[in-house]
């Protein structure tokens, strides 16, 4: 949390301009390899998905104010560090909003709920099957079968603790 913190500080100056409003989301995810324990910090990035060996896939964690703003969108933003625990056979993966920011030819979103449930049900395939999965199944809501948005998916197993 204290590292996004200070991105945002060093961050403002560049990015605050009158006609220019970008906004940059970043998740920060430590994980101690002996322990299976993960911190991480959100500035404004989607919540990442745990694949659980027991319990199938689901948010890493709920709590949405967690998240926190955006990068250089506010002055002296906090950041909460957020723990929780990987087991062995565990995976995470990480990904940008354009993997759920679609539409169909209604109108309506994809969303975060139905990748939710696209993750749930490629819980316990191989992680590559996982990323090509979550992929595919976002890009057949759309009309074109396209993203509008950079779409990105990064990853780890937790094979075994050291």
């Amino acid at each position: 949390g204290a590292y996004l913190s200070r991105m945002n500080e060093l961050l403002i100056p560049l990015l605050r301009h009158d006609q220019l409003l970008l906004e940059i989301t970043a998740c920060y995810l430590v994980l101690d390899l002996s322990s299976g324990k993960i911190r991480l910090a959100s500035a404004g990035h989607p919540p990442p998905l745990l694949f659980c060996q027991a319990t199938g896939a689901r948010w890493l964690y709920e709590n949405r104010v967690l998240r926190g703003s955006a990068l250089a969108l506010q002055d002296h933003a906090h950041y909460p560090t957020i723990e929780c625990k990987a087991n062995p056979g565990d995976s995470v993966v990480l990904y940008t909003d354009g993997l759920f920011n679609i539409e169909n030819e209604e109108g309506s979103p994809y969303g975060e709920e139905r990748l939710l449930r696209s993750a749930q049900g490629l819980s316990g395939d191989p992680l590559t099957a996982i990323f090509k999965g979550l992929e595919q199944d976002a890009a057949a809501f759309s009309p074109e079968n396209t993203f509008g948005d950079d779409v990105c998916l990064v990853g780890f197993l937790l094979r075994k603790l050291l």
